[in-house]
């Protein structure tokens, strides 16, 4: 159809948190701003690159291809990007059971929230 396709990652509170104690092992219960914002930039930056690696060969293709990287949480952030005339394909990690219940699924948010179709496909 001519669109584009759109790689979107969202960076979490999770993947920011383990830059800084991988950088600042000793960093006690008070990170400094400056440390977060540092911390965010390299995880974020990190995800540009997968998302370029991601869309070259897609590129080469033929298709047309958008990266976006954002910060927050993963369902939010997809739910923010999308429009009903969308269609969100992402992968699963295909948790069930209690870890489900405990750390929420993003699939399942979407599912149920989005305004547009979502299509699981499962994690190798």
């Amino acid at each position: 159809l001519g669109l584009p396709l759109v790689l979107l990652r969202i960076v979490d509170l999770t993947e920011i948190l383990r830059d800084i104690r991988v950088d600042h092992p000793t960093i006690d219960a008070t990170i400094d701003q400056s440390v977060w914002d540092d911390s965010r930039r390299d995880v974020e930056a990190t995800a540009n690159r997968h998302l370029s690696a991601l869309a070259s060969p897609l590129e080469a293709s033929g298709l047309r291809v958008l990266t976006r990287v954002a910060t927050g949480s993963p369902a939010q952030g997809i739910l923010d990007a999308v429009e009903s005339t969308d269609l969100i394909v992402m992968t699963s990690h295909g948790r069930a059971g209690l870890s489900r219940w405990l750390i929420g699924s993003v699939a399942d948010k979407l599912i149920r929230e989005a305004p547009a179709p979502v299509l699981l496909v499962r994690s190798a």
